[in-house]
């Protein structure tokens, strides 16, 4: 042993005297070998392959929305004027809305097929009978308002339409006739407020002006609940 390895054991055992042994070098023990041997296995058995890892989402494809969803989403547009489809008189389709689910199917088929005649928005007319009658086809106002959209003859208010003193009581409050006359009624006053209010940055204007022509009134807080109701999605 030369003098380099005398001096390199006498480092070591002094480290190893004041240290302690094994200190230096570890060793794993047997048993503790085994026992790590045995939790690799066990990894090794519970492995996942990458391939089958978790994928994330994809990005998702857009997807055509539905009529329905088209629907129940729709805003007075921009220019003024809205175009209804043939879709939007079709009760199957509209009926899950919430303009026409507070109704029964034999007011709602009323409501469309008078507004497919007129080529109404059979949305803005639900809104208009839901404020005027609360889709009740019998009610009777102290008015002499009859029915979904509370017709109101001359002869029987002063205020009232000339048009539907022809009528009998029990015409009046037939639904199916009572939303012909009303929706052309309301025709004519949209036709009319378009006129006045179609340019208006406020797009529902010629909507608040219409039921209140309808109305024979200025006040605008009933014109508010119809546009809000024909504005739920």
């Amino acid at each position: 042993m030369n003098i380099f390895q005398k001096l390199v054991k006498t480092v070591v055992d002094t480290y190893k005297n004041v240290m302690g042994p094994g200190t230096y070098h570890y060793e794993v023990p047997p048993e503790e070998q085994e026992k790590r041997r045995k939790a690799f296995k066990k990894s090794l058995r519970d492995y996942t392959p990458m391939s089958e890892w978790p994928q994330p989402p994809a990005t998702p494809t857009p997807q055509t929305p539905s009529l329905l969803d088209l629907l129940k989403n729709k805003l007075y547009p921009e220019e003024g004027r809205y175009a209804p489809s043939p879709e939007m008189y079709n009760y199957e389709v509209v009926k899950g809305t919430p303009q026409f689910s507070g109704m029964t199917p034999a007011i709602a088929t009323a409501i469309l097929n008078a507004s497919r005649k007129y080529n109404f928005d059979p949305f803005l007319a639900s809104a208009v009978a839901k404020q005027e009658s609360n889709f009740r086809p019998d009610v009777i106002s102290k008015d002499y308002g009859y029915g979904l959209f509370q017709l109101t003859p001359q002869n029987r208010n002063p205020y009232g339409n000339p048009a539907y003193n022809q009528y009998t009581d029990a015409q009046l409050l037939d639904p199916n006739l009572n939303a012909e006359l009303g929706i052309a009624q309301l025709l004519g006053e949209l036709e009319k407020a378009r006129t006045i209010w179609g340019s208006s940055e406020d797009v529902y204007k010629p909507i608040h002006g219409m039921y209140q022509f309808y109305q024979g009134s200025p006040g605008r807080s009933k014109s508010n609940k119809v546009v809000e109701y024909y504005k739920r999605k």
